[in-house]
C-alpha cells in the first residue's frame, strides 16, 4: 500500500502521468512545479522553507510515486 492505495504488480505502469500526479500531496505538487520552473534544490528549499536535504527526499518521493528515474522526468 502506498498513499492508501493498494497496488497490484505492474499496475502503476498502466496509470497515465496526469493520474499519477494526482497521487502527489499538495506539498509535493509544489515541489514538482518548482522543479519545472527550473529551480535547484537549494532554491526550492528556500522557497518552501525546508532544508536542501529535505527537498532531495521530497524529489525522490515524487520520482517513486510517478515512476520517474530523473527529476527532469517529473511532470509539472
Amino acid at each position: 500500500r502506498r498513499n492508501g492505495i493498494r497496488e497490484e504488480s505492474g499496475a502503476r505502469d498502466l496509470v497515465s502521468p496526469s493520474d499519477k500526479a494526482s497521487l502527489l500531496t499538495p506539498r509535493l505538487k509544489v515541489v514538482a512545479a518548482l522543479i519545472g520552473s527550473g529551480l535547484d534544490n537549494k532554491s526550492i528549499g528556500r522557497w518552501i522553507g525546508v532544508s536542501e536535504l529535505t527537498v532531495r527526499g521530497m524529489i525522490r518521493k515524487c520520482q517513486r510515486i510517478l515512476g520517474c528515474s530523473t527529476r527532469a522526468e517529473i511532470p509539472v
